[in-house]
């Protein structure tokens, strides 16, 4: 993900490190709102991910292209 970025091709351990920190705390809070959002259903779908993210165009676009 760096690399695509523009950084270098092997990066420092701990900029990697804090990167996937940052990536795993916003994939757990999306999951914990979308969650939230799909309680009485008791199901969580890819329409619930999509509503959490609907107020960020670019990234409902790409969850949607994807």
């Amino acid at each position: 993900m760096l690399y695509a970025f523009g950084d270098v091709q092997n990066p420092r351990q701990d900029t990697a490190d804090l990167l996937e920190e940052i990536v795993i705390q916003y994939i757990a809070d999306l999951t914990s709102q979308a969650h939230s959002a799909c309680k009485k259903r008791g199901k969580l779908r890819t329409e619930d991910l999509m509503f959490c993210v609907r107020k960020d165009k670019k990234k409902l676009s790409r969850m949607q292209e994807l």
